[in-house]
């Protein structure tokens, strides 16, 4: 069996760009897997990929001026990737939801067509209203998820990655199903949770909220200026955020780390993970904190922290995002009650049984025969 994953690039250090490694190197074993990028050019894979998955860049050149009628980038990464598919026959192409969704389907290559879609099915009501108000967003926001979805029915399955997102789209699509992200990472050691630091990790982007984070650092810090705050990652916010940081005086306490390829361990030096997400497709660091033994601070966002916190036993959901009080609370009561921080992150340490390599691997294998049977 010979499958084929296409993602724009492999060099960011994105949630994406670390499942679909983690989810190459486990299956390779099992089936022929390449991965065909369309604008990496010389830069390196963040993320290390076996030796037994082939990669493939179409050198596709990364025009920065496109509009709504003409995308040069669009026309160049079809061309190309319609060649190449042509020519290296695949069972099953599947889009990580770049460019290619949009033309994939098209390409008659013999192959079924899988869209792997990492975000939550409204994630344009939050990016489009970052830079747009009123009715003008309430149509750009129904046009990208109308065009999305019209995409998507197009495809032979759309897999998204989480239970909750995946019957927002069956009010949509019939072709759904979910599986969710494998543990990236495995650790054979456990947080001491004993360090007076929380641990946060992502874009520095609107979706992840550290705005939001930041702000409810500043009445953690009231009370407890002990402790300090790490944020790993990279983004287009970094500067605003630094700005906040340092506006509200919290510079010897809040840190912009940026990005690191061994984040398991930062995990271990840390006591307490925090999501401040105003939206999610899953919410892997969590499962990967989980694996350090960190107890779990997450907005109830869309969609997936609530399917992997159990609130009160292995972390704490704060029930409304954007609740700045209800996020700092949650991160006091784990500082001022160490048996629960240590308690919750051994509790968060089985997740690991319902994200473990084997079984999410044997779910894509029985998707990939059901649909090479049909």
């Amino acid at each position: 069996m010979r499958i084929c994953f296409c993602i724009e690039g492999l060099f960011n250090s994105r949630g994406t760009e670390r499942v679909l490694t983690q989810c190459a190197n486990i299956l390779c074993s099992d089936v022929d897997i390449t991965i065909v990028t369309a604008f990496q050019g010389d830069k390196p894979d963040f993320y290390a990929l076996s030796t037994k998955v082939k990669r493939f860049d179409l050198g596709c050149r990364d025009y920065q001026r496109n509009s709504f009628l003409y995308n040069p980038r669009k026309k160049e990464y079809r061309a190309k990737l319609q060649d190449f598919l042509l020519n290296n026959k695949y069972n099953i192409v599947i889009s990580l939801g770049g460019l290619e969704s949009q033309f994939l389907y098209k390409i008659k290559d013999g192959s079924k067509k899988i869209l792997w879609f990492h975000f939550a099915f409204d994630i344009s009501n939050l990016f489009i209203r970052e830079k747009h108000k009123g009715l003008l967003a309430d149509v750009l926001v129904w046009l990208q998820t109308k065009r999305r979805v019209w995409f998507a029915k197009k495809m032979d399955k759309i897999v998204v990655i989480s239970e909750s997102d995946k019957q927002i789209w069956e009010k949509h699509c019939s072709n759904v199903t979910y599986i969710y992200n494998p543990i990236t990472l495995h650790s054979s050691q456990t947080s001491s949770c004993e360090q007076k630091a929380a641990i946060a990790a992502g874009v520095l982007g609107v979706q992840k909220g550290f705005d939001l984070l930041i702000d409810a650092w500043e009445k953690v810090y009231k009370k407890h200026p002990d402790w300090r705050l790490d944020i790993f990652g990279d983004g287009p916010d970094k500067a605003l955020l630094q700005k906040q940081i340092n506006d509200m005086g919290l510079q010897n306490v809040v840190f912009l780390k940026g990005r690191t390829n061994k984040i398991e361990y930062e995990y271990l030096k840390h006591s307490i993970y925090v999501m401040s997400s105003r939206a999610e497709g899953f919410g892997l660091v969590l499962v990967e904190a989980a694996e350090c033994g960190l107890p779990l601070v997450s907005f109830d966002c869309n969609y997936g922290p609530n399917e992997i916190i159990v609130d009160g036993e292995n972390g704490i959901l704060v029930k409304e995002v954007g609740d700045i009080e209800g996020l700092s609370n949650a991160i006091n009561l784990l500082v001022e009650d160490p048996e629960k921080r240590k308690r919750m992150g051994l509790s968060a340490k089985k997740l690991n049984e319902r994200y473990s390599g084997d079984k999410i691997k044997n779910q894509w294998l029985n998707l990939f025969k059901e649909l090479i049977e049909v």
